[in-house]
């Protein structure tokens, strides 16, 4: 379950863990370059493509962009750690 209240409209996607597997099939249409580089040195690269799918997944409902431009999308500048860690590099 999700809700989100703000004056401009909101983007939302939830996936459940298990689905991490699955979209390794999308690892080369989903991730920009940076993106797929982070997901792979991740310590969890299946959680961290799956993070990068929930996240581009909300831009399409919320009509940023579509499905088959997701890899030109980067949002390599968000951190890929689960939620409550924290990278050295985020200190």
């Amino acid at each position: 379950m999700a809700a989100a209240v703000a004056p401009p409209p909101v983007g939302v996607d939830a996936e459940p863990m298990a689905s991490a597997k699955a979209l390794a099939n999308l690892s080369q249409d989903v991730p920009s370059p940076a993106e797929a580089s982070a997901a792979a040195s991740a310590p969890d690269a299946e959680a961290a493509l799956l993070m990068l799918w929930v996240r581009k997944e909300a831009l399409v409902k919320l009509g940023v962009t579509v499905l088959e431009a997701m890899s030109d999308l980067d949002l390599s500048d968000l951190p890929l750690a689960p939620h409550g860690e924290v990278s050295a590099s985020q200190l």
